[in-house]
């Protein structure tokens, strides 16, 4: 493996874990209103890393199609 698919696996275990983390938010605290704010930031941060992500896939792709 190259070094740049390295480094762009590492950058996507670091997403996933990010994923992970943001995405127990929902399970972990409790419903109350003072950690309704924490909870939908967690959100926020999750959806974020999904589409920062997707972007990311996206553009190795069409860069991979493009060499080919």
């Amino acid at each position: 493996m190259s070094f740049r698919g390295r480094v762009f696996a590492v950058f996507v275990a670091l997403l996933l874990v990010g994923v992970v983390a943001a995405g127990a938010a929902f399970f972990l605290f409790e419903r109350t209103p003072e950690n309704l704010k924490m909870i939908q930031l967690a959100r926020n941060i999750m959806f974020f890393i999904l589409f920062f992500l997707g972007i990311v896939v996206l553009s190795w792709f069409a860069n991979k199609l493009r060499s080919e």
